[in-house]
C-alpha cells in the first residue's frame, strides 16, 4: 500500500509547478502588452464596472468572472494585470491536469518541462484569450477525471462538486464536455471486472451513459426551442465547441505524444534532454513573442478620435455614445461609463455609433454626423430617430433600421439565465 501511494504524482509538487508556470506565462503576457482580442474587453469591462459601480455590463457564466475578481482583489492588480494572470493561471492549471489525467504516476523532471514547452507553443499560449470560459470548464472536468473511481461516498461528493463548477464555467461547453467524460468512463467501467458500491452490475455504467445522453439531447432540443443563444442556437453551440476542440487538439496531441515518448524512451529522461528542451522553450517563447496576434487598431482609432472630438468641443463633454458589443466594452474600459450607454437610457443629444456604413448611406444623409473612420460615424439620437421615422423604407437607410434593432433588442434567454446564475453568486 505504501509503495502504491509513493508512485502517485504529488499534488503539492504539481501545485508548485502550476504557480511557477502561471507566473512565467503572466510575465510573457505582460511584456506582450494589452489583450489583442475583442472578446477580452467583455471581461475587462465587467471587472471595471463591478469594481466601480457594483454591477455587470454583460451577463455570462459567473465562475470565470469570480476567478478574475478574486485575483484582482487578493493581489491588488490592475484590471489588465488581473485578467492576464487569470488567463495564465487557467492555462497552467489546464495543462498540468491534462498530463495528470494521462499519467498519475510520479512525474520525472522532463514531464514538467514538457508542459512548459507546450505552454509556449504559438498554438497554445494565446488560446485563453479566446476560450477562457471553455478552458476553465475543461479544467474542472480534467480535475474530475484524475483518479476518478466513484467507489466511495466522498467520490460522489467530488463528482457533484466538480460537475457544478464546470457547469458554472460554461453551460454550452459543459454539455458537450460532460458527454465525453461520461462516455469515456462508461467504457472504462464496463471493461472492469470488479464491482463497487455504485457499480454492482456491469450494465450500470451503460445506463448512466444513456441517461446522460438522453439529458444531452433534451437540453439541445430545449435550447433550440427557446432560441437560447438566439437564432441558429444549435449551429452556434456545435460550431463554438468544434472551434474550441480543433484549437485544443494540437495541445492535447503534443502532451500525449510527449508523455508517450518519455515513458517509452528512457534516454529522454536524461539531463541532456532537459537542457535541449530548456533551449526549445526559450526559442519557442521568443518566436511566439515576436509573432503578431489579433489587434484592435480600429478600436484604438475610435478611442483617440472620440477624445479629439471632445477636446475640440465638436462633441460636448456631457454627450454620451450609444454602442454595443465589443466596441462598447472597449470604450467603457478605456473611457468610462459616461461615454457608453444603453439606447433606452440615452437622451436625444447623445450620439449613436453606426458601424459598417456605405457610401450610398453617407451620400443620402442630410443631418450632421461625425466620422470616426471610413466605415463608422456618429449621429445624434434625435437625428437618428427622425431619419427612421421619415425614411424607414428607403433602401439606403435600411442599415440604420438594423442598427436600431441591435441596440434595442431584448436579453436572450441565455443572458437571462446567466443573470440568474450571477444573482445566485451575488454579482448583481
Amino acid at each position: 500500500m505504501y509503495l502504491e501511494k509513493s508512485e502517485v504524482q504529488s499534488r503539492f509538487t504539481t501545485l508548485l509547478s502550476v504557480v511557477f508556470l502561471s507566473i512565467a506565462v503572466f510575465i510573457f503576457y505582460s511584456f506582450k502588452g494589452e489583450a489583442g482580442n475583442e472578446d477580452s474587453y467583455i471581461n475587462l469591462a465587467n471587472l471595471k464596472s463591478f469594481s466601480e459601480l457594483g454591477e455587470l455590463r454583460t451577463y455570462q457564466e459567473p465562475l470565470s468572472f469570480i476567478v478574475l475578481l478574486f485575483f484582482h482583489k487578493i493581489f491588488g492588480m490592475s484590471y489588465m494585470k488581473a485578467y492576464q494572470f487569470t488567463l495564465a493561471f487557467v492555462l497552467s492549471s489546464f495543462l498540468h491536469l491534462v498530463l495528470l489525467a494521462i499519467r498519475e504516476k510520479t512525474w520525472k523532471l522532463n514531464h514538467y518541462f514538457l508542459i512548459y514547452l507546450v505552454a509556449f507553443f504559438p498554438f497554445t499560449i494565446y488560446l485563453p484569450y479566446y476560450f477562457l470560459e471553455e478552458f476553465l470548464c475543461f479544467t474542472f472536468l480534467f480535475e474530475l477525471q484524475v483518479g476518478f473511481q466513484l467507489e466511495k461516498i466522498r467520490d460522489l461528493f467530488r463528482l457533484i462538486g466538480y460537475t457544478f463548477l464546470s457547469f458554472f464555467s460554461s453551460v454550452s461547453t459543459f454539455l458537450f464536455g460532460y458527454l465525453f467524460f461520461v462516455a469515456w468512463n462508461t467504457n472504462r467501467k464496463m471493461q472492469e471486472k470488479k464491482t463497487t458500491v455504485f457499480f454492482k452490475k456491469k450494465n450500470i455504467p451503460l445506463r448512466i451513459f444513456l441517461v446522460y445522453f438522453s439529458f444531452f439531447c433534451f437540453m439541445i432540443f430545449l435550447f433550440w426551442l427557446v432560441d437560447f443563444y438566439g437564432k441558429g442556437t444549435v449551429k452556434f453551440m456545435f460550431k463554438n465547441f468544434w472551434d474550441f476542440l480543433i484549437s485544443l487538439f494540437p495541445v492535447l496531441l503534443s502532451i500525449y505524444i510527449g508523455e508517450y515518448l518519455l515513458r517509452s524512451e528512457k534516454e529522454l529522461n536524461a539531463l541532456g534532454t532537459t537542457a535541449v528542451v530548456s533551449i526549445l522553450i526559450l526559442i519557442s517563447a521568443y518566436y511566439t513573442f515576436r509573432s503578431s496576434y489579433e489587434n484592435i487598431t480600429s478600436f484604438e482609432n475610435y478611442h483617440l478620435e472620440i477624445l479629439n472630438l471632445k477636446k475640440s468641443s465638436i462633441l460636448q463633454n456631457k454627450s454620451r455614445i450609444i454602442a454595443t458589443g465589443s466596441i462598447a466594452n472597449y470604450l467603457y474600459y478605456k473611457i468610462g461609463e459616461p461615454i457608453v450607454v444603453e439606447y433606452s437610457r440615452a437622451n436625444e443629444n447623445d450620439y449613436v455609433l453606426v458601424p459598417q456604413v456605405t457610401n450610398d448611406l453617407l451620400k443620402n444623409l442630410t443631418v450632421p454626423y461625425q466620422v470616426l473612420d471610413k466605415n463608422t460615424i456618429l449621429i445624434q439620437k434625435k437625428d437618428f430617430e427622425n431619419i427612421l421615422k421619415t425614411k424607414r423604407e428607403d433602401a439606403s437607410f435600411k442599415h440604420l433600421n438594423t442598427i436600431q434593432q441591435i441596440y434595442t433588442r431584448q436579453l436572450l434567454p441565455s443572458e437571462k439565465f446567466n443573470r440568474v446564475l450571477c444573482y445566485l453568486f451575488g454579482l448583481t
